[in-house]
């Protein structure tokens, strides 16, 4: 074990001479920042937990097993997410790490390597899963009235469900590797993110989450109270800790620990086994992605075409910044997940039981299509900030031939602005078009998504693009790591700032228009001077959020050194 500690010393030491680096004197404030809005997400999550457990207890009979199959249902997500994390950052750790080559010639055998680049592994990928795991345990812990001391045993269960979904992530990449070839690891990201994304929303779907508030799914009421009462899967992990954490609940305090121990021990047996793996497995696959180059498909001259055709430099610019994203494969991977949820997001669509909701039809579909206009714009900020916003750390290294090259760098932000709007602004129109012809709309609706949508694209994409300028960082390992940093975290702010700013001003005006349709009485004169003003400001301060951050962009970049 002093061999794995060893290996796990030098990021232990990185991270505390970045917080105490002389440099970093503005770390604080942003750590303040950062703090704050988890808060704000950690508190947020404890109040729907604790209304949405204490609306289940005032209902006689069932109230109790709801709220087990929400806790059911919360494990199984929660599971989901630590396995999809484990894929992701233990191919990181284990294959695609740049300090490899020095690690693997210490004398150290190879399964103390694999067990510390596992455990950095399983603190990357389940932290922020634990983290915000805590209130929804502490809600049930309230509303159960239960002691502190069962907190912290169902916090135990939980963190035995991670390691066990960390091990298993682990184990799958390591045979992923054997069957897919080593030297094309990027591959291996784009298979892995697909089979787990598909994975977690099969596993949404089976739990048919949906089936709780529609009893009149269900023949009898008998058979509906039998739905909430099936077990789960006696051999899924997350069985283990949600009996133990029920048991818990119950003061059934043998069983749980019964649970909680068969938990514990199959995450240390699927452990052992991948550290058995190590020499079978893990090292085959380590060498050939570290001893095989990949070919290179040499394609036409283009510099020889770009002489002959000799086009602009805003087309050249763009040319490249295209061709740049169509080569990169952890581009296409992203690409085919996105899709994916545009597919499942329209689909749910199709499933809305209008015709059998309390609230008429009419009503209800316009309301809806608001709502969904808001969503859409978030699903909008969501994807520009995966695509767009990492565009100038794309430049890495490579970012001085733009500042040598005769052209400024405000006009080389306003064409990546143009590169990533046009396809932004299609997704956005087509996600709000489809979904308004299945919710069967208004046309004043219609128009009105429409035009909201075209004006909003613009700001998103150009603050991608202008705070990714301001907090550009061109030595990432991997650029796409941007996202989550703090300039990420004030782009999502900011967006969502901005979407929720639009939305408010247009839902007085259009409630009150659309009352005025409905009751055929023309509109109050006071009624038409708010829309007006509303309806202006909302172009305008679109403008706004387009213009300032590209300027502030192209001067952050021109000061740096």
């Amino acid at each position: 074990m002093n061999a794995v500690i060893l290996l796990l010393t030098p990021g232990l030491r990185g991270m505390k001479n970045q917080l105490c680096h002389k440099s970093a004197s503005r770390i604080p404030w942003k750590l303040f920042f950062l703090a704050l809005l988890g808060l704000c997400f950690w508190a947020g999550t404890f109040w729907i937990s604790w209304r949405v457990l204490m609306y289940f207890s005032g209902i006689d009979e069932i109230g109790t097993l709801l709220s087990y199959k929400m806790l059911s249902m919360i494990i199984t997500v929660a599971f989901s997410l630590l396995f999809i994390s484990a894929v992701i950052t233990s191919v990181s750790r284990f294959y695609l790490s740049k300090d490899l080559i020095c690690v693997h010639a210490m004398p150290v055998a190879a399964w103390q390597v694999l067990l510390s680049r596992w455990t950095a592994a399983y603190v990357d990928g389940s932290w922020m899963v634990l983290l915000y795991l805590i209130p929804v345990l502490l809600s049930y812990v309230l509303v159960f009235d239960r002691g502190g001391l069962t907190l912290v045993l169902m916090g135990m269960a939980v963190i035995s469900l991670s390691v066990t979904a960390s091990v298993l992530g682990g184990i799958f990449v390591i045979i992923l590797v054997r069957v897919i070839p080593a030297g094309r690891l990027r591959s291996v990201l784009v298979v892995s993110g697909v089979l787990v994304f598909c994975l977690l929303y099969l596993a949404a779907r089976m739990i048919r989450p949906e089936q709780l508030v529609d009893p009149e799914a269900f023949n009898t009421v008998l058979l509906y109270l039998a739905s909430l009462e099936t077990p789960a899967y006696p051999w899924f992990p997350g069985t283990w800790c949600f009996d133990s954490i029920q048991n818990l609940l119950e003061k059934n305090t043998g069983p749980a620990l019964i649970d909680m121990a068969l938990s514990w021990s199959f995450s240390l047996v699927a452990l052992l086994v991948m550290l058995l793996a190590a020499d079978l497995y893990y090292k085959k696959g380590l060498s050939k992605s570290l001893g095989k180059k990949q070919k290179t498909v040499k394609g036409p001259d283009n510099a020889r075409l770009m002489q002959k055709k000799q086009p602009s430099l805003t087309l050249a610019l763009a040319f490249r910044e295209i061709r740049s994203f169509m080569r990169d494969q952890t581009q296409w991977s992203q690409i085919f997940l996105v899709l994916a949820l545009i597919i499942i997001y329209i689909y749910n669509f199709t499933l809305l039981p209008l015709d059998r909701s309390p609230i008429k039809a009419f009503y209800l579909q316009n309301l809806l299509s608001f709502l969904n206009m808001g969503l859409a714009l978030f699903v909008l900020t969501a994807v520009a900030g995966r695509f767009a916003y990492p565009a100038v750390s794309m430049e890495s290294e490579a970012f001085w031939i733009i500042r040598s090259s005769p052209v400024s760098l405000s006009r080389f932000l306003w064409i990546k602005f143009l590169v990533y709007l046009v396809p932004l602004f299609i997704m956005a129109q087509v996600l709000i078009i489809t979904t308004n012809i299945l919710l069967h709309v208004t046309v004043f609706m219609m128009i009105l998504s429409i035009v909201t949508t075209a004006l909003v694209v613009p700001p998103v994409t150009a603050l991608a693009i202008g705070i990714g300028s301001i907090f550009a960082d061109f030595n990432l390992e991997s650029p796409l790591k941007s996202v989550t940093s703090f300039g990420g975290m004030v782009y999502m702010t900011a967006c969502a700032a901005l979407v929720a700013a639009v939305i408010l001003l247009e839902a007085g005006p259009v409630y009150t228009i659309f009352m005025a349709g409905i009751k055929n009485r023309p509109l109050a004169g006071y009624e038409m001077a708010w829309s007006a003003v509303s309806f202006v400001l909302v172009p305008l301060i679109c403008t706004a959020c387009v213009i300032i951050p590209m300027r502030l962009g192209a001067r952050h970049l021109q000061q740096r050194q």
